[in-house]
């Protein structure tokens, strides 16, 4: 398994993932639309880093680190759920925003992904508050459609506890 620094010439993929049902079905707010992610990919911060996941030069997944705030995310196609890609994946984001020169990195989920809950605790993230998620269109949506978030933080290098 390797990352691969997603460019332009990715779009097509990318859509495919983020358009799958079962990939986003705890991930709202997902960029679905060609147009949207092509400008998005154009203007994303420097710091933003997004990265294809590949498995013998196969895309599998996409992930991502913000290199300024410390944000990471993660999707997989289905067919590669709970055989490690996950989690080598974000170690390899771990040792990233460590040689960025982050002491801490942090994920969300949604509190029913219990896979990823699984994932990320598998990787000493520990949970550290609840919040809810607001839809881009929230002001359509009743109160109880919005998505209720598990937030995840997890220390870096030796000195503060990272392995």
């Amino acid at each position: 398994m390797e990352l691969r620094e997603l460019t332009l010439n990715d779009v097509e993929e990318l859509l495919k993932i983020t358009c799958h049902p079962e990939v986003t079905k705890y991930t709202p707010n997902v960029i679905q639309d060609r147009d949207t992610l092509v400008s998005w990919l154009k203007n994303k911060p420097s710091t933003d880093r997004e990265y294809m996941i590949l498995l013998d030069e196969r895309v599998i997944g996409e992930c991502s680190l913000d290199e300024k705030s410390g944000d990471i995310g993660i999707m997989l196609y289905p067919e590669y759920w709970r055989q490690g890609y996950g989690t080598a994946a974000v170690k390899r984001l771990l040792q990233m925003a460590e040689d960025a020169g982050l002491d801490e990195v942090s994920a969300q989920t949604d509190r029913r992904n219990e896979a990823c809950i699984a994932l990320l605790e598998g990787v000493d993230f520990v949970r550290c508050g609840m919040g809810w998620s607001l839809s881009e269109d929230v002001l359509e949506k009743p109160l109880n459609d919005l998505q209720e978030i598990l937030i995840f933080k997890r220390s870096l290098g030796k000195e503060s506890g990272g392995k």
